[in-house]
C-alpha cells in the first residue's frame, strides 16, 4: 500500500481546501481498492486531550482492541501533532507530541 503525505495542516484558502479534500478523498478511495474498506473499519474513537508541553510525548489511551493506523486531529491553537515512538503503540495506546504546548486537542483515531 502507499501513502500519500498531506500538509500538516487544512488550507485556509478556498481553492487549497478543495484540492486537500481532493487528495484526501483519493487516498480513502486507494485505501479501499487496496483490499482495506473503510465501511468495514469499526474500530474508530474521538477524545479530546490538552498537550502536556511543547515536543513532550504524551499517551493517547484509545482501548480500540487494534494497533491504529490512522488519526486525524483538531487542535485550538496553530499547533502540530505527530507521531511518537510509532512502533510502540498498542492495542490500547498510542504515542503521539504536539508541536506547542498546553493545546486542547480533538483526535479521532482509526484502528
Amino acid at each position: 500500500m502507499t501513502f500519500v503525505s498531506l500538509p500538516m495542516q487544512v488550507p485556509e484558502n478556498l481553492e487549497e481546501l478543495v484540492d486537500y479534500v481532493g487528495r484526501l478523498a483519493e487516498e480513502f478511495r486507494k485505501m479501499g481498492n487496496d483490499g482495506m474498506p473503510i465501511r468495514m473499519n469499526k474500530h474508530v474513537t474521538y477524545m479530546q486531550t490538552t498537550t502536556p508541553g511543547a515536543n513532550v510525548e504524551f499517551t493517547l489511551i484509545h482501548n480500540l482492541g487494534f494497533i491504529p493506523f490512522m488519526y486525524v486531529w483538531n487542535v485550538d491553537a496553530a499547533a502540530t501533532i505527530y507521531d511518537s515512538r510509532k512502533s510502540s503503540w498498542t492495542q490500547t495506546q498510542m504515542f503521539l507530541k504536539c508541536s506547542v504546548a498546553t493545546v486542547g486537542a480533538s483526535i479521532l483515531v482509526l484502528a
